[in-house]
């Protein structure tokens, strides 16, 4: 009776110690996967909305966002779209992509602007793209007004550290209060400095 007893316990502890490695996997693999997700700033913050494009970019990134909603990320586990909320803009932000765990020719990024306008006015000759793709690939940027306006500094968009892959489209680009020329001025940059 007590050998039967020790067998029981080895199977239960067999069990309990599977059932940890399942857990522990279901949360250590946690990536936006196939559903389509929202960028709202006027919107409640959830699982699928987020109230900006920071905090859609961080969570793709770091698996943590600001907006109070669930965090989804880090990666992507198949192909994800981000669609901004129609009127919904312009969304006055800065954003600097890097590259994502799980990017593939599969498992794309569509970020569809949906006719909105991204927007930043660049004092810093440090960093001074509103959008850029830094080492990120696999990704689909369409639809979507870009404008800096900034008047020394001023870059719509720049890819950087081997950001390759990468599908722009419909895009409208405007630099209106530029008062220099510039190396720091693009319109479009494919370039490793952020100073070249």
């Amino acid at each position: 009776m007590i050998n039967n007893y020790k067998k029981k316990g080895l199977s239960w502890t067999k069990s309990i110690a599977t059932m940890a490695l399942l857990c522990m996997s279901v949360f250590s693999y946690a990536a936006l996967s196939g559903n389509s997700y929202v960028i709202d700033k006027g919107g409640t913050a959830s699982s699928t909305v987020y109230k900006s494009f920071t905090d859609f970019v961080s969570d793709l990134s770091k698996g943590t966002r600001a907006d109070g909603g669930t965090a989804n990320g880090p990666g992507v586990s198949g192909p994800v779209t981000v669609t901004f909320k129609s009127g919904s803009g312009p969304y006055t932000e800065q954003i600097s992509i890097p590259a994502i765990s799980g990017a593939s020719k599969t498992n794309t990024i569509t970020i569809d602007g949906n006719g909105q306008t991204l927007t930043f006015n660049t004092t810093s000759s440090s960093k001074f793209a509103v959008l850029q793709l830094d080492g990120a690939d696999w990704f689909v940027v369409k639809n979507m007004t870009i404008i800096s306006t900034g008047t020394s500094y001023g870059r719509c968009v720049h890819l950087k550290n081997a950001a390759d892959n990468n599908v722009f489209d419909k895009l409208t680009m405007s630099m209106p209060n530029m008062t220099s020329t510039s190396n720091y001025n693009a319109y479009f940059m494919i370039c490793n400095s952020e100073t070249a």
